[in-house]
């Protein structure tokens, strides 16, 4: 029997895995990741087994299960290898298509009393052929997935491992490292609370079917001329790609700031774990069109690494923070663009650049699917050699199949005019645009937010005691003028559009609430409460305090305490906003289940819906028959 020989609280990096691992172990879209080595040829069975053994016993991560510790919060617990059973297994080569046809993601979260890996060698005449790898995101990330396979590699050739110098758990302790003096006084600044949404949703009429397109380009010629980029400047490679992504997208929107999540590794030469270390950083990309596009390119150099600087003295930013930008908002969530880059960020030495050539595109493939990540848009550089893969995954609502081939049909020419022309203005190189290359959207920007008055007004007719609505909108508010029958509550029908912002990016909620004139109600006479103020009821200003009242609004109020270690006095307050932890929110569903309820997903936790909204979608656990024989066991 394996036992615990180390225990402690979670990475920064593995907080964000821990939190998608669950609530995909819950039946929500969070993909694993799988990868199919091929092995060279001569490397026996035993031989690879024995190199996994090695990395299983100095990867501590190899042997670590994720478990809701009794504070509701998650924590890691690293089994002694000694009694350690891996899920390791071998397969004939013949079986190699059938299982990647039916294993190639994990189906378990983070609560799974297993570790969240798996492989299988698949072997012909005694000889490992390949090796599948499955696993979630928390046990390694492209960096260490590199360190994992040259370190697998060398132990079935007999060659000595470079060993990790740090565990996950030794990690833990050094997450906030101390600036200067000068610098630590500084104060956060949060950059999701002022960028835009980039690039605009359409409408919900218009969702394409399919609606997730995976978009894989290959190059070659690209890196000579992000080489001379950078040369020419303080940037490195990955900043020079986020920026031409950046730019094309503002073209897109039409908007010139905006909210990208950069992938960082955090990892220190040399570093040979294999463990996820990776975590996005959130920071304000802004075009200036009169700027040359070096000065555009430095302004926006600088801005990352004041990110970056924020990052190492603050610690990560919790996960509460985006929650509380779309409260403020009124809006269901704030989604950046999601840029990562994979592979040498600068050429290995001065004398070592891309050879110049011409740049090509050398293939392009799609790929739709009917599941995703709504609202995402996610763009992967890897760089490997001289070739460079920029992959496009997207929903096709925010950037449809013929934006995404534009991408890919201008990106190596914008990057060719930055190269040739570093001081032209930003905006000369509009003429490298097709015709028709901005986003057609009915919707309109209010306050940086997305908003279409048709699905705001779609939205709020659903609402009991609304009979007729009309939403006007300028620069600064959505306001919602309504008919509604009397006695309704306008904190109700707010309440009924906040629980519905976690499916609708195009939808934000009303600032101010108008009464519907008659003649614009059709005729019909209408009904306002009394007490609004003339100016408009403002939802800011006139939330009520709802204790809890029904007996699943009880439940949730207890299941909080016994989690946070505070009761809810408050059921129209979000989760957020009563106190609630991103990281306990797992622990709320448990304990939930445990009294016999569940129906809880992560929007419930995350969107400013109140908490008597998050009570009404709780339900009696299904019950049925049991087998019997299954006793017997």
């Amino acid at each position: 029997m394996s036992s615990v020989i180390r225990s402690g609280p979670l990475t920064p990096a593995q907080q964000r895995m821990w939190l998608r691992s669950y609530w995909r172990g819950q039946g929500e879209l969070f993909p694993s990741w799988s990868k199919l080595w091929e092995i060279p040829r001569g490397i026996a069975v035993d031989t690879a087994t024995a190199a996994f053994s090695a990395l299983i016993a100095r990867h501590e991560i190899l042997r670590t299960l994720f478990v809701v510790g009794p504070d509701g919060l998650p924590c890691q617990a690293v089994l002694d290898p000694a009694a350690f059973r891996p899920p390791v297994s071998v397969a004939p080569l013949a079986t190699l298509e059938e299982y990647q046809r039916r294993s190639t993601s994990l189906s378990v979260g983070a609560d799974s009393p297993r570790p969240l890996w798996a492989v299988r060698f698949f072997a012909e005449q005694g000889e490992v052929r390949f090796v599948s790898l499955v696993f979630d995101h928390i046990i390694s990330d492209g960096a260490g997935l590199r360190n994992w396979q040259e370190q697998f590699l060398a132990l079935c050739h007999g060659r000595a491992a470079p060993l990790p110098l740090r565990q996950p758990l030794d990690r833990v302790a050094d997450t906030v490292r101390p600036l200067p003096a000068a610098a630590a006084g500084r104060a956060r600044t949060d950059p999701s609370v002022r960028a835009p949404q980039v690039p605009a949703p359409r409408a919900a009429g218009d969702v394409p079917e399919p609606r997730y397109l995976f978009t894989s380009a290959r190059y070659e010629g690209l890196l000579p001329l992000v080489d001379r980029i950078c040369a020419a400047s303080t940037a490195t490679r990955p900043m020079v790609f986020m920026f031409a992504i950046a730019w094309l997208l503002s073209r897109y929107s039409g908007r010139r700031e905006m909210l990208c999540s950069n992938y960082v590794a955090h990892r220190v030469e040399p570093d040979h774990g294999i463990e996820c270390q990776m975590r996005p950083v959130d920071m304000l990309v802004e075009i200036d069109d009169d700027a040359g596009f070096d000065t555009a390119l430095g302004t926006m150099c600088a801005a990352t690494l004041r990110s970056y600087e924020e990052d190492l003295r603050h610690g990560h930013t919790p996960p509460e923070s985006r929650s509380r930008a779309a409260a403020a908002r009124g809006v269901g969530s704030v989604v950046p663009v999601f840029f990562n880059f994979q592979g040498p960020s600068r050429p290995a030495a001065p004398g070592d650049a891309a050879t110049s050539g011409p740049a090509l595109l050398t293939g392009c493939t799609d790929e739709w699917d009917r599941t995703g990540r709504p609202w995402c848009c996610v763009v992967y550089v890897y760089v490997q050699g001289t070739r460079v893969t920029v992959d496009f995954d997207v929903d096709a609502l925010m950037l449809p199949e013929r934006t995404v081939h534009a991408f890919v049909d201008v990106l190596p020419r914008l990057l060719e005019f930055m190269a040739d022309t570093p001081r032209a203005p930003v905006r000369e190189a509009d003429v490298l645009l097709p015709d028709g290359f901005a986003a057609a959207t009915r919707c309109r920007p209010v306050a940086g937010s997305w908003v279409h008055p048709g699905s705001v007004e779609r939205v709020l007719r659903s609402a009991p005691g609304v009979r007729a609505v009309r939403v006007d909108t300028d620069d600064r508010e959505v306001v919602a003028r309504l008919a509604v029958a009397p006695g309704t509550s306008l904190f109700d029908v707010h309440e009924h559009v906040l629980a519905h912002l976690g499916h609708n990016l195009d939808v934000v909620a009303p600032h101010r609430y108008l009464p519907l004139l008659a003649t614009d109600a059709g005729g019909d006479t209408t009904w306002w409460p009394a007490d609004a103020p003339a100016d408009g009821w403002r939802p800011a200003h006139a939330s009520p305090v709802l204790v809890p009242s029904t007996a699943e609004e009880r439940e949730l109020s207890e299941a909080i305490r016994e989690t946070h270690g505070h009761p809810v006095e408050n059921m129209a307050l979000s989760y957020v906003a009563a106190g609630g932890l991103a990281l306990a929110a797992p622990a709320v569903v448990e304990t939930l289940r445990r009294r016999g309820l569940v129906g809880l997903r992560s929007h419930h936790f995350s969107s400013p819906c109140t908490l008597r909204s998050v009570a009404r979608a709780l339900r009696p656990v299904p019950t049925g028959p049991v087998d019997g024989a299954s006793y017997l066991w």
